[in-house]
């Protein structure tokens, strides 16, 4: 901008909330290679039984008695577990936790973010539970997507 604002110009942008459109671009590469029957931002459980504290999962997987739940998070990150938010982590043993007792079902759980030249390859976790629930977090590479779009 000019020092001067008389001399400013208007100018119009656009912003995106890169959370919601990595979410949607992930849900439609799934739906669109795999056919999977897949469940965006369910809400079907609680967290506390008083119907309090909605669980909402980016991503809901139902197949041969087992329940996949999948959370995209838009952020850098390495092949370093430092990077790793632990709210991420907990709010996947939440829904591990509240979905394996309601549906009586195995769980499987992915924490997808984007890949980067630091992070490429999945990295395998159990969580310190009775289930010992399985969580990877997942490199999904966009690039590879757009460019096979073009």
């Amino acid at each position: 901008l000019s020092p001067n604002l008389k001399d400013a110009e208007e100018i119009n942008s656009l912003l995106f909330d890169m959370n919601k459109l990595f979410e949607k671009f992930v849900t439609y590469q799934l739906k669109d290679k795999y056919n999977l029957p897949i469940e965006t931002q369910e809400q079907k459980y609680y967290l506390i039984r008083q119907d309090k504290f909605i669980l909402k999962p980016d991503i809901v997987i139902r197949r041969n008695n087992k329940i996949y739940i999948l959370d995209t998070k838009w952020k850098k990150i390495s092949q370093d577990v430092k990077d790793i938010s632990q709210a991420d982590l907990y709010q996947m043993l939440s829904y591990a936790t509240v979905y394996r007792v309601k549906e009586n079902k195995d769980i499987e759980l992915y924490l997808i973010y984007p890949k980067t030249d630091k992070f490429k390859n999945p990295m395998k976790f159990n969580f310190n539970d009775f289930y010992n629930t399985i969580l990877i977090l997942f490199p999904f590479d966009i690039k590879r997507y757009i460019l096979k779009k073009l």
